[in-house]
């Protein structure tokens, strides 16, 4: 492997897996509180779009809470 593929390989396979990794493991030691989860419920029902909102401090959370809550077409 040449030095330009393995500097491929580092920036774009093991840099983003480890970091996302390691954002999975800090993010499952915060708690997420729904202020009103029987709201969210009742707009997915409805079909009707959603703003999730995070304090800037909480930022890596969002990044495994909030995915999964996009229903994307």
């Amino acid at each position: 492997m040449s030095k330009e593929g393995l500097k491929h390989f580092i920036y774009r396979r093991i840099i983003p897996r480890t970091g996302l990794a390691a954002v999975r493991l800090l993010s499952a030691t915060f708690r997420v509180r729904l202020m009103t989860p029987e709201n969210e419920q009742t707009a997915l029902k409805k079909g009707r779009g959603l703003i999730y909102a995070s304090w800037h401090q909480r930022f890596f959370p969002g990044i495994t809470f909030f995915p999964p809550k996009s229903p994307l077409p």
